[in-house]
């Protein structure tokens, strides 16, 4: 699939998307509003995202987003604004992220941000702003943080953050 993709308003209610097994999207992917209550979105197996990926606005209340098993997302990554209240967002198992990832506002209000598993994220590291009351931040596992990654503002009040 290459050139542009716009996946933008695929999974409603009770829908699940599955993007898997061995696929090579390049150029620019839009999955912009992908996500709605109660939805399953499933980003798996040996996938390639070159170029301009944005997944803002993915997951909203109830939401389970799973991005996971050897993925490389390479130049520009904006995951701002996925998770809301009482979502899960996982983010694990052997990836490479390089260049600039924008993760500010992820989590929210009694969410779950997993960050975990051999991960390397290269380029500047702001972790300003991380925690406050109540807030449980854990970043662990083999993690190597390099250069640019704006984290500001990712937990709030009561969130859990590994």
């Amino acid at each position: 699939m290459s050139d542009t993709v716009h996946i933008s308003d695929i999974a409603h209610i009770g829908d699940i998307v599955q993007m898997s097994d061995r696929r090579q999207v390049s150029d620019t992917v839009h999955m912009s509003d992908i996500a709605h209550i109660g939805d399953i979105v499933q980003m798996s197996d040996r996938r390639q995202v070159s170029d301009t990926v944005h997944m803002s606005d993915i997951a909203h209340i109830g939401d389970i987003v799973q991005m996971s098993d050897r993925r490389q997302v390479s130049d520009t990554v904006h995951i701002s604004d996925i998770a809301h209240i009482g979502d899960t967002v996982h983010m694990s198992e052997r990836r490479q992220m390089s260049d600039t990832v924008h993760i500010n506002d992820i989590a929210h209000i009694g969410d779950i941000v997993q960050m975990s598993d051999r991960r390397q994220v290269s380029d500047t590291v702001h972790m300003s702003d991380i925690a406050q009351m109540s807030d449980i931040v854990q970043m662990n596992d083999r993690r190597q943080l390099i250069d640019t990654v704006h984290m500001s503002d990712i937990a709030h009040i009561g969130d859990t953050v590994q």
